[in-house]
């Protein structure tokens, strides 16, 4: 009965479905989505970048995370003209990575209980009706990287690449993980975990990048990741006025609701 989907919410109404986010931090790493090059996306460490667009200084998203934390990182590449794929690969690409730091003087354990990266790649777009997370049972294929790391965290589950535990030396810097961002492709990342101390996060997008000393290099060049289109419209983003991607830290990685309702009152679908 492959019409049965269309007329389900016929004759119903929907309600808002009352309820409340918790308080653990998300570190949000979707601005700019369409990324032009190499550099910083968000840093949560103190101070601030320069945009690769202006020179214009832009404060960083600065948050320390202490205990339960959350990640979220989805980024596409859409190189510049000019961009050059490097030897060995057929099209341009980027290397997304998120970097660790603790810039105590102590070290600080993290533990990290599920999620998933991907890129698309490793996950590519499927046709339509393959489309929408089902988390019961395992399946050999994905719709897009969204989807495959959104299954992982419904499934509880741990991408093998990701380690379970990190010690991040005191006064030091780690790359977590890195994954390729192929022009006009996505990379996706989720992650749950903990933290016995204080540390912050930064995602950088990198060019070719031959070991984590690259990759932390892109940090310490302080210059924000081209593709920031939204830098004329700062006071309209922070009044309200404008929607935009989120590039900084949120409340809330868990949302919690409860709704009754009597199924006997559904209305008759009777034909």
């Amino acid at each position: 009965m492959a019409w049965a989907y269309v007329p389900l919410m016929a004759g119903q109404s929907a309600r808002p479905l009352q309820g409340n986010f918790n308080n653990v931090p998300v570190l949000h790493s979707n601005q700019p989505e369409e990324v032009l090059g190499a550099g910083i996306l968000v840093n949560t460490a103190p101070g601030s970048a320069l945009t690769a667009e202006t020179g214009q200084p832009l404060a960083n998203a600065a948050f320390t995370f202490n205990g339960d934390f959350g990640l979220h990182v989805h980024h596409k590449y859409t190189p510049q003209e000019g961009a050059q794929a490097s030897a060995g690969r057929y099209r341009a690409e980027l290397t997304l990575a998120t970097i660790l730091i603790n810039s105590g003087y102590a070290p600080v354990r993290i533990r990290f209980d599920r999620g998933a990266v991907s890129n698309s790649f490793e996950a590519p777009y499927r046709p339509s009706y393959l489309m929408g997370v089902k988390p019961l049972g395992p399946r050999p294929w994905n719709t897009g990287p969204g989807d495959a790391t959104a299954v992982m965290m419904l499934r509880g589950k741990l991408d093998a690449r990701v380690p379970t535990e990190v010690v991040v030396p005191a006064r030091s810097r780690m790359v977590l993980f890195r994954t390729q961002l192929p022009a006009q492709g996505i990379a996706n990342g989720l992650l749950k975990g903990r933290s016995d101390g204080p540390f912050q996060m930064a995602v950088v997008a990198a060019e070719n990048p031959q070991n984590d000393y690259d990759i932390v290099a892109v940090l310490d060049q302080g210059v924000l990741a081209p593709g920031r289109i939204y830098l004329n419209r700062l006071a309209d983003i922070e009044s309200g006025r404008v929607f935009s991607r989120v590039a900084g830290v949120a409340y809330g990685d868990a949302y919690q609701a409860s709704l009754n309702y009597d199924l006997r009152q559904a209305p008759c679908m009777c034909p």
